[in-house]
């Protein structure tokens, strides 16, 4: 499907009165009656909805109907509302950029931040942020303060507390993810207007261009000192839409989450040549590559703690072809690809491999041949292991070449 057939769908969807119930994407947790939602209630549900948006079903049922059905055990009023992925994350990077502009998160009140009420979490949380300012020079070691229990509701006002990396990675269960999604499900429920109008063709590409106008129009005048450069220079290059080529991407990918062939499947991004890709390459020094590509598991994974590897920075401030991988969950197990599965909030705030899916690599090579694409460091080993199949380097390049071939081009 090219670009211009997406732009096709896009147009649909804006006149569309529709509920998009299914796709490629998050969802959104409610109580039906107005009633304020629990967080503990949210952690319940939140692992239900993450284990149907990650983990695509060979069955025909779809999603939607799965977590609605198994979230009402939990609270019968509860409804949880499909988001297509890009607008999810368009959600998240308005409010980053709003809280930067409010000078929430500056110097030394990072000093200050610290996890919800969970206790176990104060000693981390005092290694995490004094680690932090350390990193970027904002304190020296002997001048960093207690943390202290009255200042807790600080973390209330940051949206980029986390970082999960391939030294430190964290997960969906770890409380201080649950709670920033809790903040997040409830920050949207409300940009959103969720529970006074389901998000139908029509709204989705109504919030869409929103967020589109809110991006050509910002500025970021702040200090790129904020924890580790938010909102710095590539920051900045990538998120300020200065022409209508940048918005169309995100338009198009918006528009292939919300059709059918992405209903029960992944999707990964990639920017860069959509040509065959050749895994079996002669190098410079004469030996052959058993090379892992990498894949976006949206196009603003990482664009928080590792811009540059982001799919969207490489779209707009390189210029590449930008194109989407359909793989239906029924075919994953047997695919060329390995998937992060975890939520989009975490992926947002990840690095490393921690948001990349990425092509495997045979175990059926003869001497001579090597790995790359993936860092063999001592906390990659593992990793790299994962990635291991039993393919012939021929048969992963031909199946590679599938599903390149069947991409769908999000750069017009």
């Amino acid at each position: 499907m090219q670009a211009s057939l997406l732009k096709n769908s896009y147009d649909s969807l804006s006149g569309s009165r529709e509920p998009i119930t299914d796709g490629y994407g998050e969802f959104l947790l409610y109580a039906a009656d107005g009633a304020p939602l629990e967080k503990e209630i949210f952690i319940q549900a939140w692992s239900i909805c993450n284990f149907y948006a990650h983990h695509p079903q060979e069955g025909a049922e779809r999603a939607s109907l799965c977590v609605n059905r198994e979230i009402r055990r939990i609270q019968p009023n509860l409804v949880a509302v499909f988001v297509p992925r890009t607008l999810y994350e368009l959600g998240y990077i308005s409010a980053v950029i709003q809280e930067e502009r409010k000078g929430y998160c500056r110097g030394e009140d990072w000093a200050r931040f610290l996890p919800p009420e969970e206790e176990s979490y104060l000693d981390w949380a005092k290694g995490w942020v004094k680690w932090s300012l350390e990193r970027v020079g904002m304190i020296k070691p002997d001048e960093y303060p207690l943390l202290r229990k009255d200042l807790r509701s600080k973390i209330d006002t940051c949206w980029h507390l986390i970082d999960s990396t391939d030294k430190m990675p964290l997960s969906d269960d770890d409380p201080v993810t649950q709670h920033l999604a809790f903040r997040m499900n409830q920050y949207l429920v409300v940009e959103f207007a969720i529970q006074r109008q389901t998000l139908s063709g029509r709204k989705i590409v109504a919030l869409t261009e929103r967020y589109i106008e809110r991006l050509k129009a910002q500025t970021v005048t702040h200090s790129t000192r904020v924890f580790q450069g938010v909102l710095g220079n590539h920051f900045r290059e990538a998120f300020c839409i200065d022409e209508e080529r940048k918005a169309n991407i995100l338009r198009n990918a918006i528009a292939l989450e919300c059709h059918q062939v992405a209903v029960n499947a992944f999707i990964l991004y990639r920017s860069g040549n959509m040509t065959r890709p050749s895994i079996y390459n002669e190098a410079e020094v004469d030996l052959l590559h058993n090379h892992s590509y990498s894949y976006g598991t949206s196009l603003l994974a990482g664009c928080v703690r590792d811009t540059t590897a982001n799919v969207f920075y490489y779209a707009v401030a390189e210029h590449r072809d930008t194109f989407a991988i359909v793989v239906p969950g029924k075919d994953y197990r047997d695919s060329p690809f390995v998937v992060p599965q975890r939520s989009a909030i975490l992926q947002l705030l990840s690095t490393g491999e921690q948001f990349h899916a990425r092509s495997k690599f045979s175990r059926r090579v003869e001497e001579g041949y090597y790995a790359s694409g993936v860092w063999m460091t001592q906390e990659h080993a593992e990793y790299s292991k994962s990635l291991e199949c039993d393919q012939s380097l021929e048969e992963l390049s031909q199946a590679i070449t599938h599903y390149h071939r069947r991409a769908y081009l999000l750069s017009p």
